[in-house]
C-alpha cells in the first residue's frame, strides 16, 4: 500500500543491480526514489521471505553481490578461498539472507521513518489487514496504490505439499523433517 506521488515508467532512474526478494527491493528503491509512505503486510514472523523456510544447507545460486537491495550490498564481495566453490565469488547461505533482510528492515526501511511494517498479518483486501496472532483487523488509508506481491510468492518443500501425487504405499517427507521422524534403515 502506497500513499503519495509515485510514477512508474521511469526506468532510467530506477537501477536494477540487484535482485532478491522483490517487495523489499521495491520498497527500497521506492523510498529512494519517491516521498511515498509504505504499509508492508507479512503472513511470516519478519522479513526475508521464503528464505525464513529454507533448509540449513541452501544458499543462494548466484553471487552474493547480485542479490539483495539496490541501497545495500549482500555479503563482501569475497571469493571463496577453499572447498568445492574455490575462486568463485561468495554465496550467502539462508541464515545470512534473513539476517541481511532483518537488517534492511530495521536499520533502511523503518528507520527511515516512512515504511510501517506489520508481520504475521493477512490481508483481507479493501484496504483491510488481520493479525494472525490476536484475529485484530485493522483498516488502512490509502492515498494512491495498493501493490499486492502475493502473486510472486515462492513455494518450498518445507513448508508446501509436494506439487505431484503421493501413493498411500509411500512416504513422503520434506528433507529437513527426514531425520527429525524417521531412523535410519538398519544395516544389512
Amino acid at each position: 500500500m502506497l500513499r503519495d506521488g509515485w510514477k512508474f515508467g521511469d526506468r532510467d532512474r530506477l537501477p536494477r543491480r540487484r535482485r532478491g526478494c522483490t517487495r523489499d527491493g521495491f520498497v527500497d528503491t521506492l523510498i529512494q526514489h519517491s516521498d511515498a509512505d509504505v504499509v508492508m503486510i507479512d503472513r511470516r514472523h519478519g522479513p526475508g521471505g521464503h528464505w525464513l523456510d529454507s533448509y540449513p544447507f541452501v544458499q543462494l545460486h548466484q553471487p552474493s553481490m547480485n542479490y539483495g537491495v539496490n541501497s545495500t550490498a549482500l555479503g563482501e564481495d569475497r571469493t571463496e578461498t577453499d572447498g568445492r566453490d574455490a575462486g568463485f565469488y561468495e554465496r550467502a547461505s539462508g541464515m545470512e539472507i534473513c539476517r541481511y533482510y532483518d537488517e534492511i528492515m530495521r536499520y533502511r526501511l523503518l528507520a527511515s521513518g516512512r515504511v510501517r511494517f506489520f508481520p504475521m498479518c493477512d490481508y483481507l483486501g479493501g484496504r483491510r489487514f488481520r493479525s494472525r496472532l490476536t484475529g485484530q483487523k485493522t483498516g488502512v488509508s490509502v492515498q494512491r496504490s495498493v501493490v499486492d506481491a502475493t502473486y510472486m510468492a515462492s513455494h518450498v518443500p518445507a513448508t508446501d505439499p509436494p506439487p505431484f501425487e503421493v501413493s498411500d504405499m509411500a512416504r513422503c517427507i520434506p528433507v529437513a523433517l527426514s531425520r527429525a521422524s524417521r531412523s535410519p534403515p538398519p544395516a544389512t
